[in-house]
């Protein structure tokens, strides 16, 4: 067994998982700063997944099959958690400029 294969492989899960996780916990956030964490997540996976795919031939990789089936599960849910994160932060944002526009018309009479 290739170990480097196997710990590229498993580093590859875990900051998708990782990045998962945050974007599924950004409603818990009080600041600013997990932005920073999910692009500095998104690239480091994006990083491990260019050196999986550059580094090793598809014939290298069949014996690997449940782990590339995680990978490619794990990037689906990505795609699904950043999709509606981005929804419900636009619907805020519609939000808070009728709440804006309210409170505008409120204050000029």
């Amino acid at each position: 067994m290739n170990t480097a294969l196997n710990i590229l492989l498993a580093d590859s899960i875990e900051c998708s998982n990782k990045l998962l996780d945050a974007l599924n916990n950004i409603e818990q956030q009080d600041d600013d700063g997990y932005i920073e964490d999910i692009e500095a997540l998104s690239v480091r996976r994006e990083e491990l997944l260019h050196q999986l795919f550059e580094q090793y031939s598809p014939e290298s990789l069949v014996d690997f099959t449940a782990q590339l089936v995680m990978i490619e599960q794990l990037d689906k849910n990505i795609i699904n958690a950043a999709q509606h994160q981005k929804k419900t932060l636009a619907q805020k944002v519609i939000k808070q400029r009728k709440n804006t526009k309210a409170t505008s018309a409120y204050l000029s009479k």
